[in-house]
């Protein structure tokens, strides 16, 4: 983890642990399309810890519409990426941390999270990701 610049005294008292999440996928459908890339940077207290995780692709192939706006080939993200379930893993343990989860786009990063939850059968994630721990209704509500 990497350091943060010194506050106020009692500041980091105060300071509650974020998550902040954002996913690349093959698609914009959340339950036929797939997660090509996971980052994330958990916050804590003085601390962050980065995360960016290609993901191996695998009974899946990225349409070219979806290269073109993300960058990540198949080629590339099978040579540098690891399994989802690898991905999933570190991602429970920053969610376990987590007080609060920021994204830009968080409706549908949660909504593919779920999707993908279900497909490798990680009822772990689907549980923390569902009310009434983060407040989320399917990724359909933030």
């Amino acid at each position: 983890m990497k350091p943060v610049p010194d506050r106020p005294p009692n500041y980091w008292q105060a300071m509650r642990t974020f998550l902040f999440l954002t996913t690349k996928t093959t698609g914009i459908d959340t339950e036929k399309d797939r997660i090509l890339q996971l980052s994330t940077r958990l916050v804590v207290h003085k601390e962050t810890q980065d995360s960016s995780l290609l993901i191996r692709p695998s009974g899946f192939a990225t349409p070219a519409a979806a290269i073109k706006v993300h960058g990540i080939s198949d080629r590339v993200a099978t040579a540098q990426g690891v399994d989802i379930g690898q991905a999933l893993e570190l991602l429970m343990k920053q969610l376990r941390q987590a007080e609060i989860i920021i994204d830009h786009n968080i409706a549908y990063d949660i909504k593919i999270l779920l999707a993908q939850a279900r497909r490798v059968g990680r009822q772990d994630i689907i549980e923390l990701l569902t009310p009434p721990l983060f407040g989320f209704n399917g990724g359909a509500c933030a």
